[in-house]
């Protein structure tokens, strides 16, 4: 097996497993709140459930942009390592919660020190050559989803052993939430001793006109006041923002009383329908993205999609409205589902590529940084506002559209928002700034290091 070839499996291991410790604990986390008596019904602990979700990207909000310009500092590798060692570590930590609080400060830690996001997607990009990088990003966003599948299977299934007859007694009895946090420490555990040996620094020290060399040119202000970078930034958060509130919401939707016009399920029930509605269509996401990105560009297709996720979003809360069986409505509500993950993984691969692409290589660690102390602070906020949301419209007993639906329509109404600023991309973003002519160069008068187009 070529070395490159073990690098990517490493890499793609360690963001796997970082998907899954982001679901990992949203089909039992409403368990835990009661467990824990924080709430004491199924209709109150969304808010408690959305802090806990809350937590983990605030963490992963404060800290990203300072692991952005680590990574451009201290190199890919390190940080890479830290980001490993911290999900190992914290979802251990987790799992031995005896309360609440302790949960809460674990998964917030778990955000601080997991720059896992930010590092893997560079790396990526200055590992793979310019015309395999969408099909190589097609592929992290592919393993993406299924890894939050994975994390919604693994905590509904594993969950509480005690009671679902896996084991009578021992650690994982006495400490319910254990055994999903140890299957995501030992996957973690894994990718570190493929990427620990073989992979070499990518960051590389550039040679300028004039003898000097650095490994970053503008600041972080510079970066994020380019006006096209600001674009691509808006139309990222917006995808974090409402990829995070569906994820919360169908697992909301599903627990909530079918009085109340959800499915009653329980966790266990919650995973394994995740899992059989997105499994089965992920594994082909990889081959449909390429085929889009390779027929229409990165911003046709980041439009088509976007565009497409608006009907899928208004359609979604009637499915607990058809006059048939409850079956017949999963199966409704699995269809839907399948077409928000296929919409929602190709727009994150067109974006993700575009923003890689809106920099030159040196600033990609800065510039994914920013990008993903932005998206954490949508992902921060969207399970609290979607958690307020849906709990006080289930609560309120409201009529439709203002009831349960009307969270699904706050999302379709900021996916509009994001379809509008796509439009607007210029078709630059379909080349890296590389292919571009774009190379730094330093003036000799003013002794200014620049980004020129040496094409021009």
């Amino acid at each position: 097996m070529k070395k490159k070839t073990i690098i990517l499996i490493g890499i793609y291991t360690a963001y796997f497993a970082n998907a899954i410790v982001f679901t990992l604990v949203i089909p039992f986390a409403s368990k835990m709140v009661i467990k824990f008596e924080i709430a004491d019904d199924r209709s109150s602990t969304g808010t408690w459930v959305g802090l806990m979700t809350f937590s983990l990207m605030f963490g992963r909000t404060i800290t990203s942009a300072c692991w952005g310009s680590i990574c451009d500092r201290w190199g890919r590798k390190p940080v890479m390592l830290i980001g490993i060692a911290s999900i190992t570590i914290f979802s251990l930590l987790f799992g031995f919660s005896p309360n609440f609080w302790w949960a809460l400060t674990s998964r917030f830690l778990l955000g601080v020190f997991t720059p896992l996001a930010i590092v893997t997607k560079t790396l990526i990009s200055e590992i793979c050559p310019d015309e395999e990088q969408p099909s190589a990003m097609a592929l992290q966003s592919m393993l993406w989803q299924i890894g939050l599948v994975a994390g919604n299977v693994l905590g509904g299934v594993l969950e509480d052993p005690e009671s679902s007859g896996l084991i009578k007694s021992g650690i994982f009895a006495d400490f319910p939430f254990l055994l999903p946090n140890c299957v995501a420490a030992l996957i973690a555990f894994l990718s570190f001793w493929l990427v620990y040996p073989n992979l070499e620094e990518t960051l590389q020290k550039t040679e300028l006109i004039g003898g000097s060399s650095i490994s970053n040119t503008r600041t972080s202000k510079q970066i994020i006041t380019d006006p096209v970078v600001c674009k691509i930034l808006s139309a990222y958060t917006i995808w974090a923002n409402n990829s995070t509130a569906m994820n919360e919401l169908m697992v909301l939707y599903l627990w909530t009383d079918i009085k109340y016009g959800g499915f009653e399920l329980n966790p266990k029930e919650i995973g394994l329908f995740l899992g059989a509605s997105t499994i089965l269509i992920a594994i082909f996401q990889k081959n449909i993205a390429s085929f889009m990105i390779k027929k229409y560009g990165l911003v046709r297709t980041a439009k088509i999609t976007t565009f497409l996720a608006i009907p899928i979003l208004l359609l979604a809360p009637l499915a607990s409205l058809l006059n048939r069986d409850l079956v017949f409505r999963w199966v409704v509500l699995a269809l839907i589902q399948m077409t928000w993950i296929t919409v929602n993984i190709i727009s994150f691969t067109a974006i993700s590529c575009m923003s890689n692409n809106s920099v030159i290589s040196q600033e990609r660690g800065r510039m994914n940084g920013l990008f993903m102390t932005s998206a954490s602070l949508a992902k921060s906020i969207a399970p609290l506002l979607i958690g307020f949301t849906f709990t006080s419209t289930v609560k309120d007993g409201l009529f439709f559209p203002l009831n349960y639906s009307f969270s699904f329509y706050l999302i379709a109404a900021i996916e509009v928002v994001m379809w509008n600023i796509c439009k607007w991309l210029p078709v630059s973003l379909n080349q890296s700034k590389e292919k571009q002519g774009f190379q730094l160069m330093k003036h000799p008068e003013d002794d200014q290091t620049v980004i020129t187009n040496i094409n021009k």
